[in-house]
């Protein structure tokens, strides 16, 4: 299977990005209008009190232009900005890195007549995550996700 654009361009930043001290998060390529947008995530490389901030955006943006001007020969408009209070979980890393915290989980196919939970993250271990909705707890493999995030209650 190809990669799709954000894919690729993921690929292609992830070790600068680790090299400035962050974690690449999440990438989107999308066309808006009539104008191509690069959107890339990032967060600390270790977890730490503080937000990821206007400063730390621009360092990964002067660094990471030229990269993307080499996948791609096109006038884009490149954004970079924290993954937010609700951000994506992608690799197992992550599902480990929030344990405890609740997050929403958007299945591909039905799983007990459901394609969405929302629960605590009780643990992942050999590609499974464990998440504990209401009174039951739900493994999930993680290729059966489409898509998973951090839930925030304000």
């Amino acid at each position: 299977m190809a990669l799709s654009a954000s894919e690729k361009i993921f690929i292609a930043l992830e070790p600068k990005v680790n090299e400035l001290g962050y974690e690449l998060v999440d990438t989107v390529y999308v066309k808006e209008n009539q104008n191509i947008v690069v959107r890339v995530f990032i967060d600390f490389l270790e977890p730490r009190e503080e937000a990821v901030g206007l400063e730390d955006c621009e360092i990964v943006s002067r660094s990471i232009g030229d990269i993307i001007d080499l996948l791609y020969d096109v006038k884009y408009f490149l954004e970079v900005s924290s993954p937010g209070l609700e951000r994506v979980l992608k690799k197992e890393k992550d599902f480990i890195r929030f344990i405890g915290r609740e997050a929403e989980i958007k299945l591909y196919n039905k799983l007990n007549d459901k394609k969405s939970y929302t629960g605590v993250i009780k643990n992942f271990e050999q590609n499974m995550l464990t998440l504990k909705c209401d009174t039951e707890e739900v493994e999930i493999e993680h290729d059966k996700i489409a898509k998973a995030n951090l839930v925030f209650h304000f």
